[in-house]
């Protein structure tokens, strides 16, 4: 009898919190492309257009996947939007839905360079 009285406070305790816990899942970038800027621009260097229809090609052969925009700030907050805005359009254009594109941090801060937006690529839904 005391081991299924031991059993049923276990349950009572310890149950309700693992059943109600949220599995904790991180979400895995892969570096895809980087985009080089002239300084204090946000224009996208022609050469890398390609790279544009290369990243949306991708998403088309993987329709799971997704993409990130990650820029570094040092140029300031205004610049690094308006090159963000400037790749997103680009892969919009492209024909990438918005909605397979996410913005913000997402790469390693230590590989983070002045004028370089990186594109990144995450295979999980």
């Amino acid at each position: 009898m005391r081991g299924a009285l031991a059993a049923a406070v276990w349950c009572v305790s310890f149950l309700p919190g693992l059943l109600s816990a949220q599995p904790t899942f991180e979400a895995r970038w892969s570096s895809y492309r980087d985009f080089w800027f002239d300084y204090d621009s946000a224009v996208i260097d022609a050469s890398q257009r390609e790279d544009i229809r290369d990243a949306a090609n991708y998403l088309r052969r993987h329709p799971s996947y997704r993409l990130a925009i990650d820029a570094e700030s040092s140029g300031g907050d205004s610049l690094r939007d308006r090159r963000v805005s400037a790749i997103r359009d680009a892969l919009v254009a492209e024909g990438v839905p918005k909605y397979k594109i996410q913005e913000g941090v997402f790469g390693d801060e230590h590989l983070r360079r002045e004028r370089r937006v990186e594109i990144l690529i995450n295979g999980s839904d």
